[in-house]
Order: structure tokens, then sequence, then C-alpha cells
């Protein structure tokens, strides 16, 4: 989500406005989270609005507090690290099995296996906390990677030019088409997000 402002309004006239999103700092690492201060027993209006050219569902906003909200924030951290951490080590593991057996199928495994990774490191705007990396054109690109670099592997593993060369037409032709449409990231970034929405409901 690129922009989202919320305004608080207290009973006794004060507001607090609060910026997050994309292009913004994180106080919480990997989230849009923010701090409000809140008196108990008081009643608040809260107005949020939130602006996003390419989002994919519809945002959830919850007020917790801070401490369960930190606790949250770690153990979904945790969980994303250990993710990646697991496909980054099978990604590994079998690039260097291809290194020995000179089986290609551990070869493709392990491109499908960094392009789906890309495909979640992009949205979880690691690079954009880590480097500041900030360009969504690169946001889709692993997701019209991920048919033709997972259609690889199972061509590949299953022996399907051999065993089943229409299987293999099936599966090698729409994963050709979805990574030619990768171009749109870079000359049509609107038309890019609904494609990219397209293939992954297929």
């Amino acid at each position: 989500i690129e922009h989202v402002e919320a305004y608080i309004y207290g009973a006794n006239g004060n507001i607090q406005r609060l910026t997050t999103g994309y292009a913004y700092p994180r106080e919480f690492s990997l989230h849009y989270g923010k701090s409000v201060n809140l008196k108990p027993d008081e009643t608040y209006r809260v107005l949020i609005h939130f602006t996003s050219r390419y989002y994919a569902s519809f945002p959830r906003f919850e007020f917790l507090p801070r401490n369960d909200y930190q606790r949250q924030v770690l153990v979904d951290n945790l969980l994303a690290i250990g993710a990646f951490g697991a496909l980054a080590a099978l990604a590994v593991f079998n690039f260097f099995i291809y290194l020995l057996v000179r089986e290609k199928s551990h070869l493709y495994y392990s491109i499908y296996l960094v392009t789906f990774s890309f495909g979640w490191l992009f949205p979880f705007q690691v690079f954009t906390q880590l480097w500041g990396f900030q360009d969504l054109r690169w946001h889709y690109l692993p997701i019209f990677l991920c048919p033709l670099t997972c259609g690889l592997f199972c061509i590949e593993f299953l022996r399907l030019r051999q065993e089943a060369p229409k299987l293999a037409w099936w599966i090698g032709v729409p994963a050709v088409i979805a990574a030619f449409l990768g171009i749109s990231c870079f000359v049509a970034l609107p038309y890019a997000h609904i494609l990219a929405s397209g293939i992954v409901a297929i």
C-alpha cells in the first residue's frame, strides 16, 4: 500500500495525524504499524484514508496495545525470515547437487525457488527496508517468471518431453507466454498488476 493516512480525533479536539505506507520510514520492521497515544476511558473518532495504485487484497486495520503488537510483529517476522531462510537453503542445496550430478531438474528447482522467494521478498519490502530500493516495476516481474521456472522444473523432473510431450507443451507454452508478459512491468505497469493477478489466480 503506497500511502496510508490516519486522523485520530480526541474528545478535547486534539487531532493526531499518522502517515505510513510503501514510501515512508517504518516504525516496525516489515509492517505498516504506527504508535498512537490514547487515554483510557475516552472516546476517539478515527478516519483512515489509504491510496494505492496497485494492491492485491483489502487492507486490515486494527488497534492493539503496543506490547501485543510488538509481539505480533516479532512472531510474523520470525516466520517470514524462517520461510525465506528455508527457501534460500533449498535453493543453494539443489544448486550444489546440480553442480555434482549435472541433473537439470535440480538447477531449475533452484532457480524456481529463487524466483519464488523474490516474488515474496518484494511485497514484504525487504529490499526497501534494507537498502531503500523502491521500484514497483520489479515487484511483479518474479510473478511472471515463476510459471516459467516452475514449468521448466516440472517438465525436466517428470521427463515430460520423453513421457508426455503434449503435456510438456501445455505446461511450457503458457509458461513462456507468462514470462513474455513480464515486459508489461516496464512498459505498462498498471496492466502488469492486472495480468499478474490473473497469473496468480490461474
